[in-house]
This record gives structure tokens, C-alpha cells and sequence, in this order.
């Protein structure tokens, strides 16, 4: 049976005068005031949607494979192991065998 992704929705709750209400940042613990919401907004729309580049310039390119079932919990429990995500440590492990194999 094939998964369907599930996408979060987003509910405009209109203006929040974030000098008079109280919104803490769950990373740091800090209140965000207005001029901290208003650095962000323009950070968010200075980068752009998505994630960064891996590379140089442009859009980072998407690999694709499948992996046992087994394999893909291992990749899971050293992720949580070592606080890292999956892709990066499968990217490093690619680059390291690349390297090893290939020059």
C-alpha cells in the first residue's frame, strides 16, 4: 500500500503585537520581540523557500535509492545516537567512499 505524505496547514491568527504578547523561542528560551520577528521575516525572505545549497550555487542536486529495511534502522539509530540527521551522515559516508574507492 502506498504512504501518503502528510502536510502540516497553516491558519492565519491574524496580527500578534509581539510587545504586548508574551512568544517564547522553544531554542532558546528568549522572548521574540517585534524587531527580532521583523529580522527574521526579512532573513526568511532574502534566502528563499527551502534549504540551502550544498554546493557553490544553484539548487542542490536529489538522490534517490532504496535501502533493506534493516539498513535504513541502523541509519536511524546511529542518527539518534549521534544527534545527526540521516542524509547528512549518508551524504559523509558517500563522500568517504567515493574518496577511498575512486580518488
Amino acid at each position: 500500500m502506498a504512504q501518503t505524505k502528510q502536510h502540516a496547514t497553516y491558519t492565519d491568527g491574524g496580527h500578534v503585537d509581539l510587545d504586548d504578547e508574551v512568544l517564547i523561542d522553544p531554542e532558546t528560551g528568549e522572548r521574540i520581540s517585534e524587531s527580532d520577528a521583523e529580522r527574521l521575516a526579512d532573513e526568511a525572505e532574502k534566502n528563499g523557500p527551502g534549504r540551502p545549497s550544498l554546493g557553490e550555487s544553484g539548487k542542490s542536486p536529489i538522490i534517490t535509492y532504496r535501502v533493506a529495511k534493516s539498513t535504513k534502522e541502523r541509519l536511524a539509530d546511529f542518527s539518534r545516537q549521534t544527534q545527526r540527521k540521516p542524509s547528512d551522515v549518508a551524504r559523509e559516508a558517500l563522500e568517504e567512499y567515493l574518496a577511498r574507492h575512486n580518488g
